[in-house]
């Protein structure tokens, strides 16, 4: 360390996760748009697959990731999970939430505007 500079001590007072439900962006992914790139009917297709925010939270390994049920839990559920939902599942848990996707988007984005800049 400088003689000019300082050691700072940094606290951390807790830990939160977020699983945010964004179903808009799934085209966009890696291997997604790849494939709608070589076949452009995907997109059809792709949108009639996508979870609902219910789906999303229901889904067991969703359920352990924000601390509603512990991984030996998970394991004695039935598989596959994504057939397999959790009946009342909630979207908050000990270790975060499960965020819808209105929640993801700030007023006034513009996703074709982000998209325009990353081409």
């Amino acid at each position: 360390m400088s003689e000019t500079s300082k050691a700072v001590r940094v606290g951390i007072e807790g830990v939160f996760y977020s699983l945010t439900h964004v179903p808009d962006l799934v085209r966009y992914g890696s291997k997604p748009s790849r494939e709608i790139r070589a076949n452009p009917s995907l997109v059809e297709e792709l949108s009639r697959k996508l979870r609902s925010f219910a789906d999303a939270t229901a889904y067991a390994p969703h359920q352990v990731f924000i601390g509603n049920i512990t991984p030996n839990e998970l394991s004695r559920l039935p598989k596959p999970w994504y057939d397999n939902l959790l009946e009342r599942a909630l979207p908050k848990g000990a270790f975060g939430d499960v965020v819808e996707q209105e929640s993801f988007y700030v007023p006034g984005f513009d996703l074709n505007l982000l998209l325009k800049s990353n081409r």
